[in-house]
């Protein structure tokens, strides 16, 4: 029998995964150009090099066993390097 492509399942775990990554994009431009649609968020925590360093690790964990994703632990690694305090 002959294949009749992909499934509606992968279709859309396919669409989702491109949304998903348009949503990333479009956050990364507006960062980079400074302007943030949320004008009221605090500014970024600031934290001992050790403790932020502790989450990386437990993050990398999290990315080893398959919980998270590249895409997901790369935003939330840039998140954390940047609440690093430097003395």
């Amino acid at each position: 029998m002959a294949s009749r492509g992909t499934s509606f399942g992968k279709r859309e775990r396919d669409r989702a995964k491109k949304e998903k990554q348009t949503i990333k994009a479009e956050r990364r431009v507006e960062r980079a150009a400074g302007t943030d649609e949320d004008d009221d968020t605090p500014a970024p925590l600031t934290r001992p090099m050790e403790e932020v360093l502790a989450d990386v690790e437990a993050l990398h964990i999290q990315l080893d066993e398959g919980l998270i994703d590249a895409e997901d632990f790369a935003d939330k690694r840039e998140e954390l390097m940047a609440q690093i305090k430097v003395d």
